[in-house]
């Protein structure tokens, strides 16, 4: 398993999910809907904060057995194009000024002249990975997929479907989902249809 592939099954927005981390005997990648582990991988650090997950909880559901496995199928995912950055992924319209590169700071009892707005300097588009689409160019469209009764986001399945031999396991609507494949296990988290 390369570090790059673990690396989409973490949140880069949070600073102890942003990256995959080492704990015991394994390395973990997660964003809360989806954690994956595999065996302990050389060159991935422990977590600064501490574990990132709840061990208790992860051994419990790591622990059960599903009482049925289901192959993860190719699972076509509707994607749009990204109307903040136009689908570059990176040039986007600054939020504090909305486009306009003026602001008008003001308080319950003044107002006061135009200023340029400090975050785009007055030009009113940010170059950076665009916070909608997370500099991919394309907003996905979750959709919920039923497997075995249980519904999951088609994003998180397509994921899935790209680990070796994938399976998963479903407990209930409310409890998190075993998937196993050829070189680890992980737990996804169910969602309303």
């Amino acid at each position: 398993m390369k570090a790059e592939i673990l690396q989409q099954f973490c949140d880069i927005d949070r600073e102890d999910m942003k990256k995959p981390y080492s704990e015991d005997d394994f390395t973990y990648a997660t964003n809360e809907h989806i954690l994956i582990r595999v065996p302990r991988m050389d060159g991935i650090e422990e977590s600064l904060k501490g574990p990132v997950i709840k061990e208790k909880a992860v051994a419990i559901y790591f622990s059960k057995e599903p009482t049925q496995w289901f192959p993860v199928s190719p699972i076509y995912v509707e994607q749009e194009l990204c109307l903040n950055c136009k689908g570059t992924g990176r040039l986007y319209t600054c939020h504090e000024c909305e486009g306009e590169g003026q602001v008008i700071p003001w308080t319950d009892w003044n107002d006061y002249d135009e200023q340029t707005c400090r975050t785009c300097d007055g030009n009113g588009q940010l170059e950076a990975a665009c916070i909608k689409c997370d500099g991919t160019g394309k907003i996905w469209n979750d959709k919920s997929v039923p497997i075995g009764g249980v519904y999951f986001s088609d994003r998180y399945l397509s994921w899935l479907y790209q680990l070796p031999n994938c399976e998963i396991g479903p407990f209930g609507t409310k409890d998190p989902a075993r998937f196993r494949f050829d070189g680890g296990e992980g737990l996804i988290m169910p969602r309303s249809k």
